[in-house]
């Protein structure tokens, strides 16, 4: 459902309160949960870098690339790939 509540919200409100949630349920236990939030993730990236100043979307794509794609964990770098898939 927080796909939907993107619309509602700045890109400000955005990067400050649902990019911490959405990345909590991208290493869920369940993986459906796991799933719908890499296409959570995805959306938010699109909206915070379509925004002005980019900076947002900008920093949660480095926010991605050190957390998922430098991950030791194979399952980790999994999820990155399904971010940018």
């Amino acid at each position: 459902q927080l796909i939907l509540l993107l619309e509602l919200y700045s890109p400000r409100d955005v990067y400050d309160y649902l990019r911490p949630i959405a990345l909590n349920l991208c290493a869920d236990k369940v993986s459906s949960v796991r799933w719908i939030s890499y296409k959570l993730v995805s959306e938010m990236v699109k909206k915070l870098h379509a925004a002005t100043p980019p900076t947002f979307g900008v920093d949660l794509i480095n926010e991605l690339v050190e957390n998922f794609g430098r991950c030791p964990k194979w399952s980790g770098r999994q999820a990155f790939v399904f971010v940018c898939q």
